[in-house]
């Protein structure tokens, strides 16, 4: 698993056939498609040269749960009931993490006793705003991005 420190984090790890999965900050378009894919295809033979040329097998995109404070949280919903969310862009490590405390919960550990509190899932201030300007914000991002790299090359 590797992760990169640029503001739109591209990340990828080998998956147990050897393909590499990449994965990155998309964003939704006004007609209700995703987009941010080409960026990935850009960026990844730079990031792993030797997947310079090689074809692209799928694509998938989805939603993001993202939290006010960028941090992920545990929940507790309902009674007895204890979920792993708002990885904040970042799942595919955070999935992982969350994975195992949510096993250790139900393996019998306090909920005082794990590394994040469990607390209700609050509702977020203006989502929508911050929804439909994701496109822009990211395209801001990822030219700050490109002058960094470029000055520190």
């Amino acid at each position: 698993m590797i992760s990169d420190t640029k503001r739109l984090i591209m990340y990828t790890r080998r998956e147990p056939g050897g393909q590499m999965c990449f994965g990155g900050i998309g964003f939704s378009d006004p007609r209700g498609g995703f987009g941010g894919f080409g960026w990935i295809e850009k960026d990844a033979p730079e990031t792993v040269p030797s997947r310079k040329g090689v074809k692209w097998c799928c694509k998938w995109s989805g939603r993001i749960a993202l939290t006010e404070d960028r941090v992920p949280h545990l929940h507790g919903p309902a009674p007895d009931l204890i979920v792993g969310l708002e990885y904040n862009g970042r799942g595919v490590a955070m999935s992982h993490v969350m994975g195992r405390e949510l096993a250790r919960r139900a393996l019998g550990t306090s909920a005082e006793d794990l590394p994040f509190p469990v607390t209700k899932i609050p509702s977020y201030k203006f989502r929508t705003p911050q929804v439909l300007g994701a496109g822009l914000a990211m395209a801001v991002l990822r030219r700050r991005d490109q002058m960094e790299w470029k000055s520190d090359a």
